[in-house]
């Protein structure tokens, strides 16, 4: 793979992450949608069709394994403790 300079590694790196945070919100869609008092979430797919979008979620999450290996993207640490906080808020 070609190097990126800086700019272009931090760019790869947030599209992935945003990638992988949209696959995880997907799968916890697909376990258990979400339901609140005021709120709910239908998730309606067949069957065959959640294994499908659950087949393309492993695939995809092995493909960006890849590209952060080959281009040596470490993983971004995030504080949960402040991601609860500013929810809070």
């Amino acid at each position: 793979m070609g190097r990126l300079n800086q700019p272009q590694r931090n760019a790869l790196a947030t599209t992935l992450q945003q990638l992988e945070q949209s696959l995880d919100t997907i799968e916890r869609l697909l376990d258990a949608p979400a339901a609140g008092v005021t709120y709910t979430t239908e998730v309606d797919f067949r069957p065959a069709t959640v294994q499908r979008i659950r087949e393309k979620c492993h695939d995809t999450r092995s493909q960006i394994a890849e590209i952060a290996a080959a281009f040596d993207l470490p993983p971004r640490r995030w504080n949960g403790r402040q991601i609860i906080v500013a929810e809070m808020n």
